[in-house]
């Protein structure tokens, strides 16, 4: 038995045996993506799964990667669908990978002070979603698919590079805080008027 699956089962000898399953899966996927890693990111990619594995030996619902300047994720979400609070912000992602939508319990996502510069079709399945944060990313559009995050009350896009809001916008009726300032916005559409719980709406320094 190798070093990696003996610490596991020590770890969950009381547990039962698909969360030891899980366990010894789990690790063995972070350690390939420390390993894959350059020296520099290595010590990153550690952080990182120490961070997951705290994450998943508590039945955490939050997770924090935010300020380890990742270049990528790993690809371990399907093993942390309880998750509902998950902060990736202040890396280096240039895209968010398309398992995001496995977190069917996500209620909050900081994605900030990223690379982003589109977001995957999974995103706009996470129904439970209410506070959204993508602001100081590298976004030229976003999708008129926002529309399916119904719970959102929280939404933040500032930061990007925004030429036009989606007229769905304007059926994201439990938005409270929409801030969409600092991107080149010509325009905004009238739907936005819609948007009779909002308390807090941010477009300055575009071009309206």
């Amino acid at each position: 038995m190798s070093a990696i699956s003996s610490l596991a089962l020590s770890h969950s000898q009381s547990q039962p045996a698909p969360f030891v399953n899980s366990r010894i899966e789990l690790i063995q996927i972070l350690q390939e993506w420390v390993d894959q890693a350059s020296p520099h990111e290595s010590q990153k990619r550690s952080a990182a799964k120490n961070a997951i594995m705290v994450a998943f030996d508590n039945s955490s619902n939050y997770l924090n990667l935010g300020r380890l300047y990742l270049s990528s994720l790993p690809p371990c979400l399907p093993y942390l669908q309880d998750i509902e609070h998950l902060d990736i912000s202040e890396n280096k992602l240039h895209e968010l990978p398309s398992e995001i939508g496995l977190l069917r319990k996500l209620k909050e996502l900081k994605a900030q002070c990223n690379l982003i510069h589109s977001l995957p079709e999974s995103l706009w399945t996470l129904c439970y979603l209410q506070s959204l944060f993508l602001q100081g990313n590298q976004l030229q559009e976003l999708p008129s698919k926002i529309d399916q995050l119904q719970k959102l009350h929280t939404f933040s896009i500032s930061q990007n590079t925004l030429t036009h809001l989606p007229p769905n916008i304007g059926f994201l009726l439990r938005l409270q805080y929409f801030n969409a300032s600092e991107n080149h916005l010509q325009s905004v559409p009238k739907e936005i008027c819609h948007l009779g719980n909002l308390h807090y709406l941010n477009l300055s320094r575009n071009s309206i």
